[in-house]
């Protein structure tokens, strides 16, 4: 089940490298080496952007994302909580 979840998550450490070749700014690099900020949804919008990235655009798609999967985890913790 380990080997199957790190096989999975690898996904992530592509996606933080393809990006890392748009970003403009330095400062980017950092979070998206990280691999914290990057979801499926940041990196397919990321990628259809022409261009470099600039921290404002990246910034403000972490910002509707992040919130957004926050919230989704815990409407799905706090419904599981209420099934029997």
């Amino acid at each position: 089940m380990a080997a199957v979840q790190l096989v999975i998550n690898l996904r992530y450490c592509l996606m933080s490298c393809s990006l890392s070749q748009k970003l403009d700014h330095k400062i980017l690099y950092s979070i998206v080496s990280h691999g914290l900020w990057v979801t499926d949804e940041i990196f397919g919008v990321s990628v259809c952007h022409p261009g470099t990235l600039s921290p404002f655009y990246s910034y403000g798609l972490m910002s509707a994302a992040v919130p957004g999967w926050t919230l989704g985890t815990l409407l799905g913790a706090l419904s599981g909580s209420l099934l029997p």
